[in-house]
């Protein structure tokens, strides 16, 4: 007989409690309890996480939330996989995991290396002369993150470990790195006029012209009509 309630994962981490019952033909009962215990201390195997690069986006960001390429990184978890030796492919969630399910099974929450904060609100850590990016420009902007997946004995998965094989680093790491190689682009506007201005001798004074054709209303003065203002063309300006 199973007594009820105190099943656990059955069939990959589990206490199976069970009773034993024996009757004489007199009718005399003894019992006797035991535990069939499946046990499991093999981590998942995980493949390493891809560090990603790329372009700054035009706009500046402080966090790497703001970043829709970055939390896209992290909700395929890096780009990294899990398989479980009882439980099997451990598939990836469709939303980036938050904190208070550390204790859960499955992908666990992308953390900054060294912390317990959400790799999403972390600030960018910028590149120095050490190199933090691992780049080689001190404009560079990076976040490292630690990846991690747990089964349901609460084994942590590594990229090094499973099948029985040495643990060294729990989950995987990466990076994500914003770079900038774009040279800024020079956009050159052509402004084309149709009020030129000219000096005429004849009224001594300057004469501004619409169009280059009709003089603009102001006071008379003798002699001939002034020529047209030459038409000089776009006006091109940097």
């Amino acid at each position: 007989t199973i007594l009820p309630g105190q099943v656990q994962h059955p069939g990959q981490c589990s206490v199976e409690p069970y009773e034993f019952s024996a009757t004489d033909p007199c009718n005399n009962v003894v019992t006797a309890g035991a535990r069939f215990i499946i046990t499991d201390s093999t981590p998942p195997v995980m493949t390493p996480a891809q560090d990603v690069t790329v372009e700054c986006s035009g706009t500046p960001t402080t966090f790497p939330r703001d970043d829709p390429r970055f939390l896209d990184w992290l909700r395929r978890q890096g780009g990294a996989t899990a398989n479980d030796a009882c439980a099997g492919f451990i598939p990836v969630p469709p939303e980036i995991p938050q904190l208070g399910n550390v204790s859960d099974f499955g992908w666990q929450v992308p953390v900054i290396v060294g912390t317990i904060m959400p790799a999403e609100f972390a600030p960018w850590v910028m590149n120095g002369p050490m190199g933090l990016c691992g780049t080689d420009s001190v404009t560079d902007k990076c976040v490292t993150v630690t990846f991690t997946v747990r089964d349901n004995c609460g084994n942590d998965g590594s990229v090094n470990g499973g099948s029985g094989g040495p643990t060294t680093t729990v989950g995987t790491t990466a990076k994500f790195v914003v770079v900038d190689r774009s040279p800024p682009t020079l956009q050159i506007l052509e402004i084309t006029t149709d009020v030129c201005i000219e000096s005429h001798p004849s009224q001594n004074k300057a004469i501004r012209w619409a169009n280059c054709q009709d003089n603009v209303p102001g006071p008379a003065a003798p002699g001939p009509a002034p020529a047209p203002c030459p038409f000089l063309g776009p006006l091109a300006v940097l």
